[in-house]
């Protein structure tokens, strides 16, 4: 097999490579046409969680990618509704279609769901876990649809490969289907982490597991490549029966970003500084975490928890992800001078 370094488009629907940055954590894989669905892939070695050593090794991780692409590709669908469009995955033989509730929008939409090879079939949208981020849709014309299994979380660790699949920027025929590989970086109860690459377009496609299961839903998309999130296949299993159901519920205060008993470091960003030169508070509120990791007002933070701080936003997007009680590193400018500092996250409502 030929290593390349870009992606390139296969129009004739052949399985006919992958591009590999050697030894790295991130793989991209494009250009597939239509292949058997199926299930699960037999899991043999590497490991989930085993960095390549050697080019047999490498050579060995490709090809369970490989077969992970091979039978996962036909259930990860197209979604366009009203003028947008995202990605989905069809996880059961009636056309289930797990995808992210900013994709779903709202229970009762019409939606089109468009395959691989081009074949566009209807559907709805059902419930939505607004908080979560979580959406279910049905394919509702009649027929026996390809799906792929759910894995099972507590299989996924820190370290363990992951295989990114979804319609990047819509649905492109020539293209299809592409898939990204890379590694989870964190595993919370209520998102995952990655370092897999991906962009606008792929907003609820299907995170995969060495197994060919999904176990993740793509939601939040990052310049940087530590701040894309995935919803854990759990929070669908937990919120199936409302979902299906066509319930919207958890939705996010008003007015508030803050959610009670959510992570909080407890400051307020600065009015009129540059985006993309890092966070700059206007106010440090006293005995909150912030206080007590020795911020000050004035303060630019330009990296929290080894993620890259443009902006204000930055800063709540990569707070909001993290746990009460995480212990992590900060990088701030104060005055000019480079400070490092750690903090530990706190409970909004309940101090630290």
């Amino acid at each position: 097999m030929t290593v390349k370094r870009d992606a390139w488009a296969d129009p004739n629907g052949l399985l006919r490579g992958l591009s590999t940055f050697a030894m790295a954590l991130s793989l991209v894989v494009v250009g597939f046409g239509l292949l058997t669905p199926g299930l699960a892939v037999a899991a043999e070695a590497p490991t989930a969680t085993a960095v390549p050593e050697t080019t047999e090794d490498l050579a060995e991780l490709e090809e369970r990618v490989e077969k992970v692409v091979q039978r996962c590709q036909r259930a990860t669908v197209c979604v366009q509704s009203g003028g947008g469009s995202g990605s989905g995955v069809i996880i059961s033989e009636d056309g289930y279609v797990l995808t992210a509730g900013h994709v779903a929008v709202e229970p009762g939409k019409t939606v089109t769901f468009i395959f691989p090879d081009g074949k566009k079939v209807r559907g709805k949208s059902l419930g939505i876990n607004v908080g979560i981020d979580a959406g279910l849709m049905k394919i509702t014309d009649k027929g026996k649809w390809p799906h792929v299994e759910m894995g099972d979380m507590s299989e996924v660790k820190p370290g363990a490969w992951v295989v990114a699949m979804g319609h990047p920027g819509g649905f492109d025929l020539e293209r299809s289907v592409v898939a990204r590989l890379g590694r989870v970086y964190r595993v919370r109860s209520t998102v995952i982490q990655t370092d897999c690459t991906i962009i606008g377009g792929d907003s609820g496609g299907p995170l995969f597991d060495l197994d060919g299961k999904v176990v993740g839903i793509h939601s939040r998309i990052s310049n940087s490549l530590r701040q894309n999130f995935h919803v854990p296949i759990s929070m669908y299993e937990q919120g199936w029966d409302r979902m299906a159901a066509g319930e919207v519920w958890n939705r996010l205060p008003k007015r508030s970003n803050i959610r009670p008993g959510g992570p909080y470091i407890g400051v307020q960003g600065a009015n009129g500084f540059e985006l993309g030169k890092g966070a700059k508070l206007g106010r440090i509120y006293p005995d909150t975490p912030a206080s007590k990791a020795g911020m000050q007002e004035g303060d630019v933070i330009v990296e929290f928890d080894r993620s890259p701080i443009g902006s204000f936003g930055d800063l709540a997007e990569v707070v909001g992800n993290l746990e009460p009680g995480d212990r992590v590193p900060v990088k701030l400018m104060r005055k000019g001078k480079g400070i490092e500092l750690e903090i530990v996250i706190g409970k909004a409502g309940g101090g630290e």
